[in-house]
């Protein structure tokens, strides 16, 4: 492994990089708007009053919900969430002399389980844009209301044409994709735990390397969609330490993929399997490995290798998930949920009923 010391020229580059200015267009902005925080079914959370709500003697204060119970008592209130996942409104009206003067209204998305689909390596198509299956699988999330993240390979976007950025650009900017950082080259040779001798684009690789290629893939997002990406992975899931310094280096990056444990950034584990081994989508195997009690899973898939057989397994597993009452959620949301829900005014989580 090469050693992790930056030369000058590779610091300079960082902070050229780190200049540039967040673009006003993300597909978390909707989002973010909707939701303020999570609560399990069933579970319930003290919401205090607002700092800034007005207080008086003469004041009343009303609470109401949508979805769920809410009681108010002298701090502010208790919320109790339905059995059922939502997206529940809750609001705070404070009345003097039957005149509203204040109000208050936050929204907290219920849920049973959290899934996210992994689903790694669009690539460009000249004949097609995007490879047959790859149509089929976005029809098919789109079709179950699912969600699933994009990864994406920053070679195809320098090959690709007008049409394949603008499809991928409206991809992200629905509330069902979200595309992701899957490198530049997506050379695969070897990991820490398969041929560990063999090089892969984040593992044994310098990070003047690695660094190059990851801020590469960012900038094209940038420049021929738009868009920040706000997710990474590693092709093969191959990293050493030089990939942690780099995932760190860039401040776009939030969320990352199967990734170092130590990282600042918010690692999604991973927790479960669709492909056993992969590519082969297998239902028996899925669902003998399910658990429902688990928080989230994320789920790596290949689409674009799947035959029809494979497709078909996949489709009963989507189909099962949702039986299960999941919510599928994409990186970037479930960043905002934990950013928000660690900056909400909410003091204590207590068991309901």
């Amino acid at each position: 492994m090469r050693v992790m010391i930056p030369s000058l020229l590779l610091i300079a580059f960082l902070c050229s990089c780190s200049r540039k200015q967040p673009l006003s267009h993300s597909n978390t902005d909707s989002f973010n708007a909707a939701v303020d925080t999570t609560l399990l079914v069933g579970t319930s959370t003290h919401i205090s009053q607002p700092p800034n709500a007005p207080k008086n003697m003469e004041i009343d204060y009303e609470w109401e919900t949508n979805e769920g119970t809410i009681m108010a008592d002298e701090s502010g209130a208790k919320y109790t969430a339905p059995l059922h996942p939502c997206i529940a409104s809750i609001d705070m009206r404070a009345f003097l002399q039957d005149s509203m003067i204040y109000h208050y209204s936050t929204k907290f998305l219920i849920h049973k389980q959290f899934v996210i689909l992994k689903a790694d390596d669009i690539i460009y198509d000249k004949k097609t844009i995007l490879p047959e299956r790859w149509f089929k699988f976005i029809q098919l999330i789109q079709s179950r209301h699912a969600k699933a993240a994009l990864g994406i390979i920053g070679h195809y976007l320098d090959k690709g044409d007008a049409t394949y950025c603008r499809l991928l650009k409206e991809l992200d900017a629905s509330s069902t994709f979200e595309l992701w950082n899957h490198g530049y080259t997506h050379s695969v040779g070897g990991s820490a735990l398969v041929n560990p001798e063999l090089p892969s684009e984040f593992y044994l690789t310098s990070l003047e390397e690695q660094i190059m290629h990851l801020y590469k893939t960012q900038d094209l997002a940038r420049q021929k969609l738009d868009i920040n990406l706000h997710t990474f992975g590693a092709p093969g899931n191959a990293i050493d330490q030089n990939t942690t310094f780099t995932v760190e280096s860039c401040p776009d990056i939030w969320v990352w993929f199967f990734g170092d444990p130590k990282s600042n950034t918010v690692v999604l584990k991973r927790g479960g399997e669709i492909e056993f081994p992969t590519p082969n989508a297998n239902f028996e195997e899925f669902s003998k490995r399910y658990d429902p009690n688990r928080n989230c899973y994320v789920y790596q898939i290949h689409p674009n290798k799947w035959d029809d057989q494979q497709f078909s397994e996949f489709t009963r597993i989507l189909d099962f998930l949702l039986e299960q009452q999941v919510t599928f959620i994409n990186p970037a949301e479930y960043y905002m949920v934990i950013k928000k829900r660690n900056d909400l005014i909410i003091e204590e989580v207590i068991t309901g009923y």
